[in-house]
């Protein structure tokens, strides 16, 4: 539900440069000029101009003033004059469109517009003195209450209730949203609801405030306030009155014991209600300010007349001070017309004096949120004379001005010149508001040049008051108020005259209509006054008014807007800098009005005009274009100036959206949109008018139409013409720079003017939207959005949610259609409705997705299995063909909530088909994986991003089988979880595929879940592809390499296997232990010793190394072995630590083991193991690591038979290793055997039993005997005896062990004769014993053969 990025971003462009022109558009006020304190004006012959100066006097009969009607008061009432006796008064109440006429102690109340709807009351028994209309607090009276009647009389205050006759209806009220489209009857309660004593004192004024209360302005010239509230209570009455500017002391004295020290009456009370600030004006011409912040009443200044007088004599001391007093009115300027300035003070001679409540210096705070500030004095800021104070004047002067009335840039006063005929004076700055500044003026302040009419009034003026908008918008809409006449009415003794204040369209169009068309030099001298995007904005107004489209003077307007809207054109600073010069040896056209203040230099102006040229301070909005032009002197720097006509666009848009711009989305309190459906209807309106007239005239035809025109070479600026002029005589190149250089304008206004088309249409879609959202209750929608959500939303304005926050309406719209889901409501209307209002927002792929979840919603309450499957298929297809700009993450998750496993394998499927048709993604997996990001920016980044879409698309089918898993394993722990049959036929639906990057995902998944066993059933060659990419990846994952071997394995990829082994086994890793290591070689081997191998050369000698490898890590492991379970005393514990982190890492060669363990360490074993693996044969050295080993062992603790023992059976179990080798010396081992044995002083030598245990060959024990006994020396009883005990031990066994008899008996009659030689030289009972044993052994040998 995003929008295209491109179309995106113009929008932003466009919005960006629609606040710049807003910004500038809201500078444009004639406050700016009057905030200078001690500043006045109308001295000026041009501070008051006629109106035929617009068209520079080619049209005299323009009109400011226009009259609408004149409606006479109601002959009911006139018949009531014959009865009066002392006292009548009439006013208004324009917030109910009726005006009142007090005769003695009656009120009547009728409809000024119509003259009927007669009201009166008639119970009261005293003059009426003052008569007001109050707004009521709220949940204070019942609803039918409408407003407060307040009447005074001399000695009481009477309050009645105002009701309506059809009470479902509201009134239009100036403080509250709701407005009705007609003035029902009006009925007045014929009981008072409050009656209060006025202590004697006469009320001569009553104002109320927005917020219900109620002031009163008393002949004593005390400011006093009627409160009121719901209920009694023992604080005090339910209703009182208070004198404010006695404090709380006129709550319990007694009115006849009052004394005042002042009798001022109060003439008027005006309330500012947006800043809390009340004025009052006296009888003498007094002026005090209250404060009414807090609900209190607070007196801020008093400032009598005089003061006022003498102040404004010491700014004008040209003019006699007579003119500054009395001041007979008083008028609030409203916040949002005037930032710094509060208050306009009347005199009688027409002066009018403004006043700030904040700060002697308020040009200086003007561009602050000065609201913010409390106020702190009332002084006078500038001082405007009326019309006739100039020498050349040729009007005269107003007098026994007796009122005044101000709204937005226009004053009117009541004049009487004599005796019930009153002149009514129209003095307005909106005809010249927003005109050309000339070079020769204060350039950088707005026009105080005003318009001034006079019209004749029939009789007395009694009150004036601005006619009530009767529609029911609740802000205000500046574009129709810029186009909508102001209707005043004014209330003479004859009737109701209705006037209208005409605007800048209003003028335009009399100038129109007096030229029959826009080929006027009046029309193009209105363009030339005017600045050009303001004309151009008023033309669009015209052209797009509703009730204008298609009449003449629509198209009158348009031709004027293109015929006067100027061209795009690129200048530079010097070139603008001979435009002023020239500008200002020329003689203006009109001449603005010059605030008398300290006046600048003129090269000061020139400088400030310099600057608001060069960086977007003037009129029309210039930027500083990329190019540039080397001149041979200096660098002129080139800027863009926009048509005209693209200012006015800009202007018009801008004025349309100001409402709402800034404005917060929803209310947080309540939730509710800060905008109703009817203001969304007034936007939209104005945004298809002028969508409308966009898309009728297209950009392109603005172009066109603007350089086609016969004034186009007119339009340019006078200093375009005459440079070019001046050129073309001498340098032809300079004329191609020139056209190129337009070219090139035209085409930046374009770029700028299709943002605007673009961002106009989205604008509309917006808020359609948001109007849609209206209607739907918004408030209700908002309260399902998440906490996050909704505070987002809270923070919003319209400007963040039209170029930044496009989510949130994509977010509201999903909303929306989930409330019609939830209530199983169809969606084809809504989305229908979405469609034709917010394509961009809710796009057709968004209405299918939400038919589709319809449909899903469907399917799940349906019990007939062929419907419910007929209805997923639909909605599959529906999908499909809508991919894959569908949100697929959702459309995923129903069809697993409804149970169509297979629908969504197949939807992925088709989405990253259509994301990647050329399968560019497999090609880049299959020829970069492993990533190496450097390589694929450089090399295939779209193959790269082509993979990751559509593994991005199979996220959804991972996130499905991890539903599958979960809920199938509900309850078990996670050591023993299992594939489900359902869950293991959605697997081999999606390893159906053809898909290889669907077989990828499947695997990553089954491997994210531990399902090692599981994933090893599978047969498919893409897992074993899969595998091996995987570990290339990521070498130090030993379970994705455990896998792979064993997938080669089950697969009869024997070598494969083997190589994966032996990877792992010589891998140095922490993770692997020797142990490990040694079993992965032992497996390797089974491996290549398996019958598919084959007999290969290279397979031979690949076994052969995985043999040589799997023996020195036996080696390895007997070392390893050694120093964890019994560690050499002579070796230090931190060594021992290291040596055996060392020896479990990673596997080593023999020299390695040699040097560095066994030999450093004195591990003797090792040592024997590493010589006979290596194959080495150095008996010396053999020798001396045996005597190092059977040293070891007889040091042992232990009784000698013990110590003889150890030494047998070590030797017995090295035999078992090594046999009788190189490195088993049998011979050496036996005589140091025999040796020891004697040492340790046994009786009998052990050794002979020992041996024949050993399973030796006895011929090699009989010639090791034979080595021995010959080489002894002397005679060795013990050694004797230990050879006569072998054979007796041989011969026992009838030599059954023996393989070849006769040698072995030959070899036993070969150590019988060596002993008996032996025994020969020595003499002895021992030695004859010894000898007779021997020979009966030979007896016995000879028996044997």
């Amino acid at each position: 539900m995003n929008l295209e990025t491109g179309a995106y971003g113009d929008c932003e462009v466009a919005g960006k440069m629609l606040e710049e022109y807003d910004k500038k558009d809201l500078q444009i006020s004639v406050e700016s000029a009057l905030t200078n304190q001690g500043s006045y004006s109308g001295l000026n012959d041009f501070d008051y101009q006629d109106l035929a100066n617009l068209t520079e006097g080619r049209l005299k009969d323009l009109s400011q003033l226009r009259t609408l009607n004149k409606i006479p008061i109601p002959n009911e009432i006139m018949d009531h004059f014959k009865n009066i006796k002392c006292h009548c008064r009439m006013g208004l109440f324009p917030e109910i469109g009726r005006a009142w006429l007090t005769i003695d102690s009656d009120i009547y109340i009728w409809t000024y517009e119509h003259s009927r709807d007669v009201a009166y009351f008639d119970g009261l028994s005293h003059l009426i003195v003052s008569v007001g209309l109050i707004e009521p607090k709220k949940n204070v009276f019942i609803n039918d209450v409408k407003y407060l009647l307040v009447l005074t009389t001399p000695i009481e205050i009477i309050i009645l209730g105002v009701t309506f006759g059809d009470t479902t209806k509201t009134i239009s009220s100036p403080s509250r949203s709701f407005i009705s489209s007609t003035y029902e009857e009006m009925q007045l309660m014929n009981k008072p609801i409050f009656v209060i004593n006025t202590d004697n004192i006469s009320m001569t004024c009553i104002k109320g405030s927005s917020d219900g209360r109620i002031f009163l302005g008393g002949r004593d010239g005390c400011l006093y306030e009627v409160t009121y509230q719901a209920e009694s209570n023992w604080f005090g009455k339910r209703c009182k009155k208070v004198n404010h500017s006695q404090g709380l002391i006129s709550l319990v004295v007694p009115g006849f014991l009052k004394v005042f020290s002042e009798s001022d009456a109060i003439a008027k009370i005006e309330i500012d209600n947006e800043r809390n600030l009340l004025y009052t004006l006296s009888e003498n011409g007094a002026i005090e300010a209250w404060d009414l912040s807090d609900n209190s009443a607070r007196r801020i200044t008093r400032l009598s007349q005089n003061d006022l007088a003498n102040a404004a004599a010491n700014i004008i001391k040209t003019v006699d001070s007579s003119v500054f007093k009395p001041v007979v009115d008083i008028c609030v300027l409203m916040l949002g017309e005037y930032s710094a300035l509060h208050l306009i003070a009347v005199t009688q001679s027409g002066v009018r004096m403004y006043m700030s409540a904040y700060h002697s210096n308020v040009q200086s705070m003007i561009d602050l949120q000065i609201q913010q500030y409390r106020i702190q004095n009332l002084s006078l800021q500038h001082v405007r004379l009326p019309p006739g104070y100039t020498p050349n004047a040729t009007c005269g002067k107003p007098r026994n001005i007796h009122s005044a009335f101000c709204c937005g840039g226009s004053t009117l006063m009541i004049s009487t010149p004599q005796q019930d005929l009153d002149i009514l004076w129209s003095l307005s700055s909106e005809p010249f508001l927003h005109t050309e500044l000339t070079p020769l003026t204060e350039t950088m302040r707005r026009s105080l040049a005003e318009s001034s009419t006079t019209a004749n009034l029939d009789g007395q003026v009694w009150a004036v008051a601005e006619m009530r908008d009767k529609s029911s918008m609740t802000m205000k809409f500046p574009l129709r108020e810029s186009r909508k006449a102001r209707k005043l009415i004014l209330l003479t003794t004859q009737g109701a005259h209705i006037v209208e204040l005409l605007k800048s369209v209003d003028f335009l169009q009399q100038v129109l209509v007096s030229c029959h068309g826009a080929h006027h030099d009046a029309v193009k001298a209105f363009f030339d006054i005017h600045t050009e995007p303001e004309a151009c904005a008023t033309s669009l107004m015209l052209a797009c008014m509703e009730s204008m489209i298609g009449t003449e003077l629509s198209a009158w307007a348009k031709q004027a807007f293109f015929r006067y809207g100027g061209e795009p054109l690129f200048f530079t600073q010097q070139q603008m800098l001979q435009q002023m010069q020239s500008g200002a040896a020329e003689s203006p056209r009109i001449f603005m009005s010059t605030p008398y203040a300290q006046s600048r230099a003129a090269s000061q102006i020139q400088q400030s005009l310099m600057h608001q040229t060069q960086f977007g301070g003037g009129n029309n909005t210039t930027f500083q274009s990329s190019s540039q032009q080397q001149q041979p002197q200096q660098m002129d720097i080139c800027n863009l100036k926009y048509s005209a006509k693209h200012g006015g666009l800009y202007l018009h848009i801008a004025r349309i959206l100001r409402p709402i711009w800034n404005r917060k989305c929803i209310d947080t309190k309540n939730l509710t949109s800060t905008i109703t459906i009817h203001d969304c209807n007034q936007i939209l309106n104005d945004l298809f008018g002028i969508r409308s007239f966009i898309e009728s005239n297209s950009v392109i035809g603005l172009m066109k139409m603007s350089s086609t025109s016969d004034n186009m070479i007119m339009s340019q600026s006078s200093f375009m013409t005459s440079h070019h002029h001046h050129q073309l005589n001498g340098n032809h190149q300079m004329n191609h720079q020139h056209l190129q250089k337009r070219d090139e304008a035209y085409g930046e206004e374009k770029k700028s003017l299709d943002a605007l088309a673009g961002f106009i249409r989205y604008v509309c879609e917006v808020v359609g939207l948001w109007k849609i959202l209206c209607e739907h209750q918004l408030h209700v929608l908002v309260t399902q959005l998440t906490v996050e959500q909704r505070q987002v939303l809270d923070s919003c304005n319209f400007r963040e949610i039209i170029l930044y926050r496009n989510e949130l309406c994509a977010l509201l719209i999903v909303t929306l259609i989930n409330t019609y889901l939830n209530d199983n409501a169809s969606v084809k209307l809504i989305s229908e409705k979405l469609r034709d209002v917010c394509p961009s927002l809710y796009r057709n792929e968004d209405a299918v997705s939400h038919k589709a979840t319809e449909i899903l919603k469907l399917s799940r309450t349906c019990t007939n299995d062929d419907e419910r499957m007929e209805g997923l298929s639909r909605a599959l297809n529906l999908c499909c063909q809508a991919a894959p700009k569908l949100p697929l993450p959702n459309i995923c998750q129903q069809f697993t909530a409804a149970g169509f496993y297979e629908g969504v394998i197949k939807l992925c499927l088709t989405f990253a088909n259509k994301f990647d048709p050329n399968e560019s993604g497999l090609h880049f997996y299959k020829n970069n994986y492993p990533f190496d990001m450097n390589q694929i920016q450089q090399k295939d980044q779209d193959g790269f991003i082509a993979f990751t879409t559509r593994m991005k698309c199979y996220e959804e089918v991972k996130n499905m089988f991890q539903y599958l898993f979960v809920n199938g394993n509900e309850g078990q722990a996670s050591g023993s979880r299992i594939i489900t049959p359902q869950l293991h036929n959605v697997l081999n639906i999606a390893l159906q595929s053809q898909d290889q990057l669907l077989h990828v995902a499947v695997y990553e998944w089954m491997l994210y879940n531990g399902l090692y066993n599981q994933i090893l059933d599978i047969s498919n060659s893409s897992l074993g592809d899969f595998l091996a990419r995987s570990v290339n990846q990521m070498p130090v994952n030993l379970e994705l390499a455990d896998l792979l071997w064993k997938y080669y394995e089950r697969n009869g990829q024997h070598q494969s296997a083997a190589k994966i082994l032996d990877k792992l086994a010589t891998m140095p890793s922490e993770n692997v232990n020797l142990s490990k290591r040694i079993e992965y070689l032992a497996r390797a081997v089974m491996c290549m010793r398996s019958a598919t191998v084959g007999y290969a050369a290279h397979h031979g000698e690949f076994l052969r190394d995985l043999e040589d490898k799997l023996d020195i890590s036996q080696v390895q492991k007997q070392i390893y072995d050694t120093m964890t379970s019994a560690r050499p005393r002579n070796i230090d514990a931190l060594q021992a630590r290291d040596a055996i982190k060392t020896l479990d890492m990673r596997l080593l060669n023999m020299s390695q083991l040699y040097s560095d363990f066994a030999e450093k360490f004195n591990l003797w074993e090792s040592q024997l193991m590493i010589l006979n693996c290596s194959h080495h044969n150095e008996p010396l050295l053999i020798s001396s690591v045996w005597s190092r080993i059977l040293d070891n062992e007889q040091n042992e603790p232990g009784s000698p038979a013990e110590k003889a023992k150890r030494l047998l059976s070590k030797v017995q179990s090295l035999s078992n290793d090594y046999g009788v080798g190189p490195c088993f010396p049998l011979s050496f081992l036996i005589d140091e055997l025999e040796k020891r044995c004697f040492d340790l002083n046994l009786p009998n030598s052990p050794v002979p039993e020992m041996l024949l245990q050993m399973n030796l060959e006895i011929d090699q024990i009989l010639d090791s005997y034979v080595k021995i006994v010959t080489s002894i020396i002397s005679v060795d009883f013990f050694l004797i005896r230990s050879v006569k005990r072998l054979l007796q031990l041989i011969l026992q066994n009838n030599l059954s062990s023996s393989k070849n008899r006769r040698r072995t008996i030959a070899k036993i009659e070969e150590l019988v004769s060596a002993t008996l030689n032996v025994l020969y030289k020595t003499q002895g009972n021992e030695m004859q014993q010894l000898t007779a044993d021997l020979r009966e052994i030979r007896q016995n040998l000879a028996s044997v053969n």
